[in-house]
């Protein structure tokens, strides 16, 4: 939250920001990991309940840009009529991102589909003893396969040794219409029209963002 700064302030994502330290005197793996459900087609109104429809979506791995690795989930297409019920499965719809950016170049980074209905995680034995993950899940659907990205770092701290690992959850959903039919729209849709891109952007600049958040908070804090 950024004062007078309206675009800065209304990133559509969220960052997850890891913090590592090696405080004995030998090296250390770690690996950390966040996995993150696409609910593209989840949502509904006050007054009508909720919805869930996402037999049609998809998460997929994307090529690595700038040193930014991650996954793409697509939401089902929109559509092209004008009944309350399409209104509302549009609200639901659009692209959501998983990004993270690794501190160093010496990281393996693994990704894997998964499917959250399943008792268990397919990839976390796998995880837990070395580190990794892997795997990948078809389209969506209701009530049998609800897609899920996971995104694992594994590096080596040196004795003494930190490290900074950021992860960015971002969306797009472009449509917010009223149940009477009027779309009022959504600022962050405008001014952040990929989650990708958004997701990197927020993974580039969050030092810089959260530094300007935290200035007025500290002025706030030492007034009178």
């Amino acid at each position: 939250l950024i004062p007078h700064d309206l675009r800065n302030s209304s990133f559509p994502a969220g960052l997850f920001l890891f913090e590592l330290k090696n405080p004995s005197t030998i090296p250390v793996e770690v690996s950390v990991l966040l996995s993150w459900e696409n609910v593209l087609g989840v949502g509904g109104t006050a007054r009508l309940g909720t919805t869930s429809n996402r037999t049609g979506t998809s998460v997929v791995s994307i090529p690595d840009e700038q040193g930014i690795f991650g996954m793409r989930m697509q939401g089902v297409p929109l559509t092209q009529g004008n009944s309350l019920e399409e209104h509302l499965r549009d609200n639901t719809t659009g692209e959501m991102a998983l990004l993270m950016r690794p501190p160093r170049k010496e990281v393996s980074i693994s990704m894997a589909g998964w499917n959250t209905l399943a008792p268990q995680p397919p990839w976390w034995e796998a995880f837990a003893r070395d580190g990794t993950v892997s795997g990948s899940t078809g389209m969506g659907e209701e009530g049998k396969n609800h897609p899920a990205g996971a995104i694992a770092v594994r590096l080596t701290l040196s004795p003494g040794d930190y490290a900074e690992v950021p992860f960015a959850v971002a969306w797009h959903v472009p449509h917010h219409f009223a149940l009477s039919g009027v779309d009022y729209g959504d600022y962050a849709a405008k001014a952040f029209p990929s989650a990708v891109r958004t997701a990197q952007e927020l993974l580039t600049e969050y030092r810089h963002l959260i530094a300007l958040t935290e200035e007025p908070q500290r002025r706030l804090l030492s007034s009178t």
